[in-house]
């Protein structure tokens, strides 16, 4: 027997409006797929650990990777509930 469940996840936009993993550290808005490897310095997603996430300007804000599910409809200009790409 199966059940459908439906779950909610928080995603964060930076300063500039534009989606991040993290929109600030010291308030905890952080995405629940964020994770750090090699002692805190390697920054990446749990749904993708083998790629290491992105900023922008060197020290900004991370990029969702393109795997994001939280960020799907963005890159695709599908609604996130339709499944149409």
């Amino acid at each position: 027997m199966s059940e459908t469940v439906t779950t909610t996840h928080l995603r964060y936009r930076d300063r500039d409006g534009e989606p991040t993993c993290a929109a600030d550290f010291l308030s905890h808005e952080v995405c629940e797929y964020y994770a750090t490897s090699h002692f805190g310095t390697h920054e990446h997603c749990v749904l993708e650990a083998n790629v290491q996430l992105v900023r922008r300007k060197l020290l900004g804000t991370l990029i969702p990777g393109y795997w994001c599910p939280l960020w799907r409809e963005q890159r695709c200009g599908c609604s996130a509930t339709n499944g149409q790409s």
